[in-house]
């Protein structure tokens, strides 16, 4: 019912590159977004702005997105 899902991204080297191994949902309870559409983690020490994500360690699938609602 969330209309997105962050997908955590594992990544290995594999012939001398570094390549996306594995893609695992996580809960989108789990995330939110930033006054700039940023994806964040709700942790426990950051519960309402959440915490800065790695670049490159997360995809979002979304249906229907726009840039006045992300979700």
């Amino acid at each position: 019912l969330f209309g997105y899902q962050p997908l955590e991204i594992t990544w290995a080297k594999v012939g001398g590159l570094v390549v996306p191994v594995n893609l695992e949902s996580k809960p989108a309870e789990w995330f939110g977004y930033d006054e700039n559409n940023l994806l964040r983690f709700k942790s426990r020490h950051a519960p309402v702005n959440g915490e800065e994500l790695p670049d490159r360690k997360f995809l979002v699938a979304r249906q229907e997105p726009t840039y006045a609602n992300p979700y």
